[in-house]
């Protein structure tokens, strides 16, 4: 999402593309306008509901409405919002009352929300709706406590949800009673002295040929043998995160030079990043996108395919459950093995860690390592393709279950 000041030049000048687009106004906090494909515009503010969901307040197509108006009207929204928080002014009877939802969706409307970087914001809304908000939405704020607080996230580590998670929890929690407490709605940041007790436990899974080769048939074969099978496949031989790879559009890729360029706005690092493509990754994107011309390549969500890979736990050809980043793993360590010649750098390069270094030069080396990124990713994409070389070409009509895939082969 691009931010610049809007000037009625710049609206009027705004092209449709493939996809519908915003850009924010850097001078109005939650103020934008949307070009749809269509080619309509239309003006917007944003703001977050007590589920954590973003909304759009409509102020009006750009065609009825100039930009100063939409501007003021926007502001008055702005300005609304403001003042029911109760900014400047002491502590009233409405503000002890309301519930922790409430005072989310008032932060999530703030200046102090809406400076943070975009993929910081993603992370909020999501750790929000996962599991803070359906936990503690409906509790009035001052009533909850410490304890409270402690067993939450304690029990997210309990239920397998991981101790990062827990810490992310727990620091979303803090940033909002940090912002409450200013403004009267509690009266201490409890957050701040709560500790995880848990220790972190770091994941260290990593799957085995056989099991790179039944995931790959169940992929195939399986009930999944279908959009989620061929999102799951992409995503081992790319070895890119699942919410990146889930919310791939068609104008990420470059066909004709096989590479995917994830746009900054979509990595963690907010850094663009291309991923170049071997040839069997490009035959299962086309099988995706079929006769689709523009807009997303799945229409499924990255929540499926966690649930899927849910069901292998208790699956004899699994080691035990494995998730979707642990196909990451799986490439960052047997990728030496597959390729000698593989450096750790480049492998980070192809995974887009950034690298922490207080060496000057780190500023000015902006090589892409396409071609030694290349070279990796197509070694990775043949070993995968070896292990599976016999499973493509089992029956001419394809069995619906893993199981029936290994009846076939004996």
């Amino acid at each position: 999402m691009a931010k610049m000041k809007l000037t009625e030049a710049q609206v009027k000048n705004l092209k449709p593309r493939d996809v519908d687009y915003r850009v924010t106004d850097s001078t109005v906090p939650n103020f934008s306008i949307r070009v749809y494909r269509s080619g309509v515009k239309t003006y917007f503010f944003r703001y977050v509901s007590p589920e954590g969901r973003s909304k759009d307040k409509r102020i009006g197509n750009v065609n009825k409405i100039s930009l100063k108006e939409a501007r003021k009207r926007a502001l008055a929204y702005h300005s609304d919002l403001e003042h029911s928080i109760g900014i400047g002014l002491p502590a009233c009877e409405a503000n002890k009352q309301k519930s922790f939802g409430e005072v989310v969706e008032l932060y999530c409307l703030s200046n102090k929300f809406w400076k943070l970087a975009p993929n910081t914001q993603r992370i909020y809304l999501k750790m929000l709706e996962l599991h803070i908000l359906p936990h503690f939405s409906a509790h009035e704020m001052r009533a909850i406590g410490r304890s409270d607080v402690q067993c939450f996230l304690e029990d997210l580590i309990q239920g397998d949800r991981g101790h990062g998670v827990s810490l992310s929890c727990k620091a979303i929690m803090s940033a909002i009673y940090k912002w409450a407490l200013h403004r009267d709605f509690v009266e201490s940041n409890i957050i701040r002295d709560v500790e995880i007790t848990a220790e972190k436990r770091a994941r260290e899974r990593v799957l085995g040929d056989d099991e790179m080769r039944h995931f790959w048939m169940y992929m195939t074969y399986g009930s999944c043998a279908d959009e989620i099978g061929l999102l799951a496949k992409f995503t081992l031989l790319t070895a890119q995160r699942i919410s990146e790879v889930s919310n791939l559009t068609i104008n990420e890729i470059d066909f004709g030079n096989r590479i995917w360029s994830i746009p900054s706005s979509r990595t963690k690092n907010s850094k663009t990043h291309a991923v170049p493509l071997s040839n069997l990754a490009v035959s299962i994107l086309r099988s995706a996108i079929g006769q689709k011309t523009s807009g997303r390549v799945w229409e499924v969500r990255d929540r499926r395919l966690t649930e899927v890979l849910g069901k292998f736990e208790s699956d004899a050809r699994f080691n035990g459950k494995f998730t979707a980043h642990d196909l990451r793993r799986t490439f960052a360590t047997k990728i030496h093995l597959v390729a000698n010649d593989a450096d750790d750098n480049v492998v980070g390069k192809i995974l887009n860690h950034s690298k922490k270094s207080n060496d000057a030069m780190a500023s000015y080396n902006h090589y892409k390592y396409l071609s030694e990124k290349r070279h990796l990713l197509e070694a990775w994409s043949d070993h995968i393709a070896s292990l599976v070389a016999d499973c493509e070409s089992l029956t001419e009509k394809a069995p619906i279950s893993v199981k029936e895939v290994e009846n076939a082969k004996a």
